[in-house]
């Protein structure tokens, strides 16, 4: 984040968007799965997870995966989750938790490799049932 000598633009309102991207993740017991739509369809990935502390990570690593994919650049994205640490974390920008900054900063990373917005949404679990 700091390796340029000058500083990294952030995108903090878009003058235009080529991308929307919609999506929901959750972690929970043993198993995570994430939904993104856009233009392009929806994309799911489900599987097995060994711990609940890893909802943040799932949904960074959809991210990932769009960004990989081409469609975060100028995109903005609302992301939901049941889980409120994981909005808490980023809207705060921090947490006592080492392994969740970390996420935090991946994630503003994408933002700027990618330059996109990424808006994470808490969503009760009923809701997203």
């Amino acid at each position: 984040m700091f390796s340029s000598s000058t500083p990294v633009p952030v995108v903090v309102r878009s003058t235009s968007v080529f991308h929307l991207l919609y999506g929901f993740a959750n972690a929970s017991g043993k198993g995570f799965g994430s939904t993104i739509q856009s233009s392009n369809g929806i994309r799911y990935r489900i599987g097995l997870n060994p711990s609940n502390w890893k909802e943040f990570e799932n949904s960074l690593n959809a991210l990932v995966t769009e960004g990989e994919l081409g469609n975060l650049n100028n995109s903005i994205v609302f992301l939901n989750t049941d889980n409120s640490t994981v909005e808490r974390c980023v809207y705060k920008e921090t947490s006592s938790s080492r392994k969740l900054i970390d996420l935090v900063v991946k994630l503003k990373l994408l933002e700027v490799k990618y330059s996109c917005k990424l808006y994470i949404s808490h969503v009760s679990g009923k809701r997203m049932i």
